[in-house]
């Protein structure tokens, strides 16, 4: 059996989603700053009271590791955009899915109540054509008759209880 969603919970995946992009954006602006600022001041403090080979290894190292922080920085907002437009198109197609499901929802319960509504006539005919048959005649119209009354009336009553409506 397919769990259908309802629009609300839909609305809330989408919500959901979008929610979990932007605290992927602002991870990248954090880990963001911590590259540009916090990095720039130590390399700018190492130059300052270091010299030499060494020194400028070190800080070539540390710059490295500055590109590849922004690097992972710019990768988190790549993430971020491609969960909003796989969230958006995820959304759009539920949500088609939703509406298709609802309609045919709809014309299955029109069409469960006109059957339900055929079936009562054929029942109310039915019965009638059963009343002015002599009582205590035995005939195989009287039977056959009395057999679809039953065959009708339990069709009915099947309709009226997967539908709701007695």
């Amino acid at each position: 059996m397919v769990l259908m969603l309802s629009a609300d919970q839909i609305n809330i995946n989408f919500q959901k989603a979008k929610s979990d992009a932007q605290a992927l954006d602002d991870l990248a602006v954090q880990i963001e700053n911590l590259a540009k600022n916090q990095l720039d001041q130590s390399i700018n403090k190492l130059s300052g009271a270091w010299t030499g080979a060494n020194a400028d290894i070190f800080i070539g190292k540390e710059r490295q590791v500055q590109t590849d922080i922004k690097s992972v920085a710019t990768d988190l907002r790549k993430v971020a955009t491609d969960v909003r437009a796989t969230a958006e198109e995820i959304y759009r197609t539920e949500m088609r899915n939703y509406e298709i499901a609802a309609r045919r929802e709809a014309e299955a319960r029109a069409a469960a109540q006109r059957a339900a509504e055929q079936a009562k006539s054929s029942a109310s005919s039915i019965a009638d054509a059963v009343k002015n048959i002599p009582k205590g005649v035995p005939s195989p119209e009287q039977e056959m008759l009395e057999n679809a009354k039953k065959v009708f009336n339990d069709a009915l009553g099947t309709i009226s209880n997967i539908f709701g409506k007695k």
